[in-house]
């Protein structure tokens, strides 16, 4: 398989950065936001159950400190959309574009 890495450089005073693409580094990242927006769901749909049941939220979800009053409301999104919409909106908001890309300093050339 053929490996692909872009880079740029720029240099400014004395001062060299190299801007870099990996395909592995990407493909790394978003295996890594995917767990992320997958643990998102899950506390979504944790929320949501404690919504629909009148319980208490998990001790997770609350600040459990008794010199702070707290008066909070959730509302979660979870009823108007499909398992695969719910991930798919967490991923777009996680998901920068960025994945793969780094940048190095260094003041040789």
């Amino acid at each position: 398989m053929l490996k692909r890495n872009l880079w740029y450089k720029i240099c400014k005073t004395e001062q060299y950065r190299l801007f870099l693409f990996s395909e592995t580094l990407q493909k790394d990242q978003l295996k890594s936001q995917a767990r992320k927006a997958l643990k998102k769901l899950q506390e979504a749909k944790e929320i949501q159950n404690s919504i629909d049941n009148n319980k208490q939220l998990p001790m997770k979800f609350r600040i459990n400190n008794v010199l702070i009053d707290i008066a909070y409301s959730y509302q979660t999104k979870l009823g108007e959309l499909s398992d695969e919409e719910a991930l798919k909106l967490v991923e777009s908001a996680i998901i920068t574009g960025r994945e793969g890309f780094f940048c190095i300093k260094s003041s040789e050339n």
